[in-house]
């Protein structure tokens, strides 16, 4: 499980991503509550879509609020 309570930093920025999503052990879980610039959100749904991350849970989006047409409401992940 990865849990993220970073402080969004330019060095934190974008760091929930693909490249370190593929250093854990599979599947992965993440939640995130620390803000929504550290995921890289296309990151995230495309290792959801790929089965890698077995789910997130998201206290904090890029863009709030979260639009009805975000791909991040699919209830399958």
């Amino acid at each position: 499980m990865l849990i993220n309570v970073l402080t969004l930093t330019p060095a934190t920025h974008g760091i929930l991503n693909l490249r370190l999503f593929e250093c854990f052990k599979r599947p992965v879980q993440l939640i995130n509550i620390g803000r929504g610039a550290h995921l890289v959100e296309a990151d995230l749904l495309y290792d959801l879509h790929a089965g890698l991350i077995a789910g997130a849970m998201l206290n904090v989006v890029s863009v709030e609020p979260l639009s009805a047409e975000s791909p991040l409401w699919d209830p399958t992940f």
